[in-house]
């Protein structure tokens, strides 16, 4: 009778072991599982065509508002990034080439073509979830910082950055806005040379930006 008692008590206690096992290993696979494809951010998101499009981005890419691209604040270029609309369900996958926006409460600014597909082009701001593809694969394209460019002027606010650089590509300009490390936003005319710098100096000095220069660093 003794001997019966031991062997239930040794088959439960090696039941219990099993079942704490089990429970365990579920426990690791779900966690594993939740590396991946998980919400790394949720926010606003915004979007933006004209007049940006064919411009330089931070990147160093001309924007091309009908690629399956974004600006984002932080995530590296390159980055793969999967957004869902939380209004209606509906999501896109883009390409991060591009900084911004720097507006207090979006997370990212999607291109005209990402933004239809989620019917943002409609409602202008939508709320929505963020979550990696794939990391940055390459070593993102040279910043326009890096490049040969006339710098027009600089701004501490973005808007204002924008509205000169719109005013110059009224003006026939290839302008771009690039942020600087110290955060303030440059408007800059990219130029393949310096003889073709020096032409939009003399235009740009022209119009009134005498403290117009050409820049080649960060």
């Amino acid at each position: 009778m003794e001997a019966m008692r031991r062997s239930y008590a040794l088959l439960a206690l090696v039941a219990l072991v099993a079942m704490a096992a089990a429970q365990s290993a579920t426990a690791q696979g779900a966690s594993a599982g939740s590396s991946q494809g998980d919400s790394i951010e949720s926010g606003l998101a915004s979007w933006y065509g004209q007049p940006f499009h064919g411009r330089l981005t931070a990147s160093g890419e001309v924007y091309d508002m009908e690629a399956m691209t974004a600006a984002h604040k932080t995530l590296p270029f390159g980055t793969v990034v999967r957004v869902l609309c939380l209004d209606t369900g509906a999501n896109v996958v883009v390409r991060i080439n591009d900084r911004g926006p720097f507006v207090a409460g979006r997370i990212i600014d999607l291109s005209a073509a990402a933004a239809r597909v989620l019917g943002l082009d409609r409602r202008g701001l939508s709320r929505v979830s963020l979550s990696i593809v794939s990391s940055a694969a390459a070593k993102p394209p040279s910043s326009a910082s890096g490049t040969l460019r006339v710098q027009v002027a600089s701004f501490s606010a973005e808007p204002k950055a924008r509205e000169l650089a719109a005013s110059l590509a009224g003006r026939g300009f290839q302008a771009a806005v690039e942020q600087s490390g110290a955060g303030l936003y440059r408007v800059i005319v990219p130029a393949k040379d310096r003889n073709a710098a020096g032409l939009q100096l003399e235009r740009i000095k022209a119009l009134g930006y005498t403290d117009a220069f050409i820049k080649s660093g960060d």
